[in-house]
């Protein structure tokens, strides 16, 4: 069985964001908004926004809400069910599907935000695919998800999860069967037709989480 590593689009929307930013692309806005790529579900928030740059699927902005102002404003949202803080991401679980606001810290006095999917692209076979961003802790190389999304190079698993929990993700999403092959592999299997494998590698400082597609 052939395996090729998978890689997630990073350059194209890197460019693209540096393209909107170029060509006056930050505004001020009352809205942001992302869209799920594999449901096509769109969430739209209601938020007074500052140098809003819209990639066309995820949006980055500035607030004058601190990080915990904007939770507790988006937990008052009655089109968010819930907003579960994960160290700088706030996990929304919403009307439209899952999405997550991720906090990037201070820009010129403001605070900067990421507000996306949890969908990522993957290049090798051209597929959308659910990633548990809230299991990752860190992206090499990649700015993620201020500027592109969502990894390239190196990824890091946080610790408090386990494969169980990958399992869990995946199979609870309804368009996968997931398959658990040794302590450190998942298989999974889309209703679409392709397979990857979820691969966590532990380093005892860390662990390095990767997706390889899988091929007969």
């Amino acid at each position: 069985m052939k395996k090729t590593t998978l890689s997630i689009s990073c350059l194209a929307l890197l460019l693209l964001s540096s393209f909107l930013t170029a060509c006056g692309g930050q505004h001020n806005t009352n809205h942001v908004h992302a869209i799920d790529l594999i449901s096509g579900q769109r969430l739209i928030l209601d938020l007074e926004a500052h140098k809003y740059a819209d990639t066309g699927h995820f949006s980055n902005f500035t607030s004058p809400l601190d990080f915990n102002e904007m939770t507790f404003e988006l937990r008052s949202r009655k089109e968010i069910r819930s907003a579960t803080q994960i160290g700088d991401y706030l996990q929304l679980d919403t009307d439209s599907g899952e999405f997550y606001l991720k906090y990037n810290g201070v820009s010129d006095n403001e605070f900067s935000y990421s507000l996306f999917a949890e969908v990522g692209v993957a290049d090798d076979f051209g597929e959308n695919i659910y990633i548990p961003f809230h299991m990752l802790i860190w992206f090499e190389n990649c700015d993620y998800p201020a500027i592109a999304t969502p990894f390239k190079g190196q990824v890091y698993f946080s610790k408090q999860f386990s494969l169980v929990d990958v399992h869990d993700y995946y199979e609870n999403k309804g368009i996968y069967t997931a398959e658990q092959v040794n302590d450190n592999t998942l298989f999974v299997d889309s209703k679409d037709g392709y397979s990857f494998s979820v691969q966590l590698t532990d380093y005892n400082d860390y662990v390095l989480f990767s997706l390889t597609e899988r091929k007969s």
